[in-house]
């Protein structure tokens, strides 16, 4: 045993008293010897387990598209093993990779982070974007029999949720249509 930072010489009539410090993972012997005595104390240094795991936000709303970000904290500030393991109880509707949610179809789902024993959840509600405009390329045409032309449409916000477009004729004998993959 290397000898150590401690004083010597304490008198026999009082206690000799030392500060142990946890620096690492790991056992210990720590050992005093005055004269042919000695005595010893075992130190075991354990990790320090998570409490309490939050995030900056329990729900939330999202768009088709939408991209979110969460923030957990761990309790204590110091403990040992911090690394937040996430994951979506509906990777349809959500999924989330290191903190960050991206939204995929309308529904609900929870995003869950788990750090030790600990988790904590944030319910995602996930709605597609409505159409607010819509309009085409040629609002008129003059057609020859047997001619065709193509007509384009636009459709606002450029993010809308796509849901199935239907085109139709008044009359199928004067002009068919026909959709265009």
């Amino acid at each position: 045993m290397e000898p150590s930072d401690v004083p010597s010489g304490q008198p026999a009539e009082r206690t000799s008293a030392i500060k142990v410090t946890g620096l690492a993972l790991g056992n210990a012997l720590v050992v005093a010897v005055l004269d042919n005595l000695d005595v010893s104390c075992v130190v075991k240094v354990v990790a320090r387990s998570v409490e309490k795991l939050t995030l900056d936000k329990t729900s939330a709303s999202l768009n088709v598209g939408d991209k979110d970000h969460l923030t957990a904290s761990v309790s204590p500030s110091d403990a040992t093993d911090q690394v937040i393991r996430w994951f979506s109880d509906d990777e349809t509707v959500v999924t989330v990779a290191g903190a960050v949610v991206t939204a995929l179809k309308a529904g609900t789902a929870t995003v869950t982070a788990s750090c030790g024993n600990c988790t904590a959840s944030c319910v995602y509600t996930v709605s597609n974007i409505d159409p607010v405009s819509a309009s085409v390329d040629k609002p008129s045409l003059e057609l020859t029999e047997t001619e065709t032309e193509i007509v384009n449409m636009t459709i606002l916000p450029e993010n809308v949720t796509l849901k199935d477009v239907v085109w139709k004729s008044s009359d199928e004998t004067v002009a068919r249509v026909e959709f265009l993959d």
